[in-house]
C-alpha cells in the first residue's frame, strides 16, 4: 500500500528534473485550468463588384482600430455590442451593430463602389462623344451619347480634355452620384510654320515672340511636306526605308518651346502627294496611262492611289508618332485627295 505514494513521488521527482525550473505545483494541489483570452472577431472586407479584397478601415464604437488599413482587421468580443463602421476609399461606408457573437468568429462585408456618372455636351447642349474624364485614378471616354461612368472613386477634381476643345478641371465633392459637364470649342488662331523657319534661330524666335500679344495661339508645323519628306528624325519604319528623312529640327525640343508658351501644337502632314514613296513604291502610285511611268502634276510631284489602303497607313504611322511621342496636341492631314493639277486623263488608279 505504501508503494503507490512513492512511485507518485518518484514521477514528480523525475519531471522535474527534467525542467529548466520548479513548477510550481505540489502534489496534491488542486488543478487551476490555464485563463482563456476572450474570443476575437476577424473583418473580411469584400468589394461588392468582383469580390476582391478591399484595405478598408474599421470604427468600432467610433475608434479606430489599430490595424486599420489591412485587409482583415481583428476585434475583441467582450460579450457587449458593438457599433462597427467601415470605410474604403472609393466604395460606400457600411455600418453594423454585433449583437452576438458571429458563427465562426468571422464577419464580412461586402462594399458598393461609388459610381459616378453623366454626360458631357457642347455649350448648345449637344453629346459630345470622345471626350476624356478622369478623376484620380478612374477614367473613362464619352460614348455617342457623351455618357461617362467613373467606378470606386474619391472626391477631387475631374480633368475634362478633348482634343480641339478647351479642357477645364471641375470639384466634385462627392454629394452627387450624377455630374453633368459642358465643353466649349477652342478657337484656333493659328500660324503656319515651314521647315526652313524652324532651320533659322532667329526667325523661330520671332515666330513665337509674335504669339505672344497677337492673338495667334496656336502653330501649324509641317512633319511632312509637299513632296513627302519628312522633317524631323522620324522612327517610322517606312521613312527611313523609302529616303524620305530629311531632319530639319528636333520635332520634340520644338513642341516644348511651344507648349511652354501656352500654345496649342498642330503637326501638319501632306498625305497622298509624295514623291518619295511614290518612287519607292510605284505599285501604290497613280500611273500615267501611256507608259507606265509615275503620274506627275504641273509642279513635278508624284501622288500616291487613295484608294489602296497602303497609302494612307504610311501618313497614319506619322500622326501616331507625332500625338503619342513628339507631344503634338493635334494633326491636319493635308492632301487628302485625288491628284490634282495636271491631266487627270492620262492618270490611272
Amino acid at each position: 500500500m505504501l508503494r503507490r505514494p512513492l512511485f507518485a513521488i518518484s514521477l514528480s521527482a523525475l519531471v522535474l528534473s527534467a525542467c529548466a525550473g520548479p513548477l510550481g505545483v505540489t502534489p496534491g494541489d488542486a488543478v487551476v485550468p490555464p485563463e482563456l483570452a476572450p474570443p476575437t472577431i476577424e473583418i473580411v472586407t469584400l468589394a461588392a463588384d468582383d469580390l476582391a479584397a478591399v484595405s478598408s478601415t474599421v470604427l468600432a464604437d467610433g475608434v479606430v482600430l489599430p490595424q486599420a488599413g489591412v485587409p482583415r482587421p481583428i476585434i475583441v468580443w467582450e460579450g457587449l455590442p458593438i457599433a462597427l463602421k467601415i470605410e474604403a476609399d472609393g466604395f460606400r461606408s457600411a455600418a453594423f451593430t454585433v449583437e452576438r457573437y458571429p458563427d465562426g468568429g468571422r464577419i464580412e462585408f461586402r462594399l458598393e463602389p461609388v459610381v459616378l456618372t453623366g454626360r458631357v455636351t457642347t455649350d448648345a447642349g449637344r453629346p459630345l462623344p470622345g471626350a476624356l474624364v478622369q478623376l484620380g485614378n478612374a477614367k473613362d471616354t464619352t460614348d455617342n451619347e457623351g455618357r461617362y461612368a467613373l467606378d470606386r472613386v474619391v472626391s477631387g477634381t475631374i480633368m475634362l480634355s478633348r482634343p480641339a476643345w478647351v479642357s477645364s478641371e471641375l470639384a466634385w465633392n462627392g454629394d452627387v452620384d450624377q455630374f453633368d459637364m459642358s465643353m466649349s470649342p477652342r478657337i484656333i488662331n493659328a500660324l503656319r510654320v515651314a521647315p526652313d523657319a524652324l532651320l533659322d534661330t532667329d526667325r523661330w524666335s520671332a515666330i513665337l515672340a509674335l504669339t505672344d500679344d497677337s492673338g495667334i495661339n496656336a502653330l501649324a508645323i509641317d512633319i511632312k511636306t509637299e513632296d513627302g519628306t519628312v522633317v524631323y528624325p522620324t522612327a517610322v519604319p517606312t521613312a527611313n526605308a523609302i529616303g524620305a528623312v530629311s531632319a530639319y529640327f528636333d520635332a520634340e525640343d520644338i513642341v516644348a518651346q511651344g507648349h511652354d508658351r501656352g500654345l496649342y501644337l498642330i503637326a501638319r502632314i501632306g498625305v497622298f502627294q509624295d514623291s518619295f514613296y511614290a518612287e519607292a513604291e510605284p505599285e501604290r502610285a497613280v500611273t500615267n496611262v501611256d507608259d507606265g511611268t509615275l503620274w506627275r502634276s504641273r509642279n513635278g510631284y508624284a501622288w500616291l492611289d487613295p484608294t489602296d489602303p497602303a497609302s494612307f497607313e504610311y501618313s497614319i504611322a506619322l500622326a501616331e508618332e507625332a500625338c503619342s511621342k513628339l507631344g503634338f496636341d493635334e494633326v491636319e492631314f493635308d492632301n487628302v485627295s485625288f491628284p490634282i493639277g495636271g491631266d487627270l486623263s492620262k492618270a490611272v488608279f
